[in-house]
């Protein structure tokens, strides 16, 4: 059967935007930045199972000066991390570091250097990595088949940004500016796809709540100050229905700006990693089924959620029938590989435990000259055949 991997881009731009995309106002980067003027670039994918999974959006900023890209950066580093894109070096912008809006000096203002960027060199380098790729998951369920869907891939987007703050700890401590573990070579995916509850409760102990919904009726959580990198849990809440306790999370996207989000839509072959409009995310989920929360991620370490350390069988935050199954060796017969290796999910009705593989890879993003991340060749070929 096929083995999980990354395919190359295969989509489609240039092509006129559909008169249903609707149109991001932007609000923070107008607010933070001063930016009036962007221009949407609509892509689709030729190889969507559905309607819904078609469209792919960029925002294009064609004139930014250096502070302008400065808060951008900043602004947008909320969403799983800092770029590492740089301002071109090839100008004779003027501009100082502050902040001060009322620089009244004309000769300055004058020698501006206006650059173009889009907004994914704001973005995360795990986002500049993914953004258009496809995923092949294992096509043979076996015992432990390996995927990378919506909360899989956005908790590994959080989990880096975490990452990246410890590393910048490293420059009150100069003896060790000199180690090799630099922070670009510790950009490192983990594909995996934690259980559906298990994530549900870990976002509920270690992120912050923002809204009860996220839709027309309430602007989108606009008035509940929703700011770029909170996440939204789209979910079902079986509790007074069937059990007890029965919390099933169908879908995770991160809110980058107004009008417009981070997914992974779906776990098939045919979906891309990809940044959408409200009107797009509407077709999936604005049916009247599902319940919504905006959450914000708490800062600082022991507030992370590590899929490897805290959602794996054993972790923190793996499921607690399945750690106790598994403190008590009751496990010991059905692994299907280390207990930091997969992720467990019950089947209540037979009364088991199923699997899924998770690949903690130790190959680095690659960057352009502009710093601009990119997958590495070798995700392009089968994980599971190191």
């Amino acid at each position: 059967g096929v083995e999980a991997h990354f395919l190359p881009r295969s989509i489609v731009g240039g092509s006129t935007v559909p008169a249903d995309i609707v149109l991001p106002s932007m609000k923070h980067a107008r607010n933070v930045a001063g930016v009036e003027d962007w221009d949407l670039e609509y892509y689709s994918n030729p190889e969507a199972t559905h309607p819904n999974f078609t469209p792919l959006l960029n925002i294009r900023f064609p004139s930014l000066t250096r502070r302008q890209f400065r808060k951008l950066r900043k602004l947008y580093g909320r969403c799983g991390g800092m770029s590492f894109v740089t301002f071109s070096e090839n100008d004779n912008d003027n501009d100082n570091d502050d902040d001060d809006q009322n620089n009244n000096d004309q000769n300055t203002n004058k020698n501006k250097k206006i650059q173009s960027y889009d907004i994914l060199d704001f973005l995360a380098p795990s986002i500049q990595a993914t953004w258009g790729h496809r995923f092949q998951p294992e096509d043979e369920f076996g015992r432990a088949p390996l995927f990378y869907q919506c909360y899989g891939f956005l908790l590994d987007v959080l989990s880096i940004k975490s990452n990246q703050r410890r590393w910048r700890s490293r420059l009150l401590r100069p003896w060790t500016w000199f180690l090799p573990n630099h922070r670009r070579q510790q950009q490192c995916l983990t594909i995996s796809t934690p259980d559906s509850k298990a994530v549900y409760e870990a976002f509920q102990q270690r992120s912050l709540f923002v809204s009860d919904s996220f839709g027309p009726s309430n602007d989108y959580a606009r008035n509940d100050d929703i700011q770029p990198g909170d996440v939204i849990l789209i979910y079902h809440d079986n509790s007074r229905q069937f059990r007890e306790y029965d919390v099933w999370l169908d879908h995770l996207v991160m809110y980058v700006d107004e009008g417009l989000l981070l997914e992974k839509s779906g776990s098939g072959v045919g979906t891309t990693f990809r940044l959408i409009d409200y009107g797009t995310f509407e077709k999936s989920w604005g049916i009247g089924v599902f319940e919504m929360q905006v959450r914000r991620p708490k800062q600082g370490r022991r507030n992370r959620i590590d899929i490897v350390r805290d959602l794996t069988i054993g972790g923190a935050l793996s499921l607690p029938i399945i750690n106790t199954m598994f403190n008590k060796g009751e496990l010991k017969n059905t692994m299907p590989g280390k207990a930091k290796e997969l992720c467990g999910s019950y089947d209540d009705d037979g009364g088991r435990v199923l699997y899924t593989k998770v690949i903690d890879t130790d190959h680095p993003f690659e960057y352009d000259e502009r710093n601009r991340a990119s997958l590495p060749p070798r995700f392009f070929q089968p994980f599971l055949k190191e």
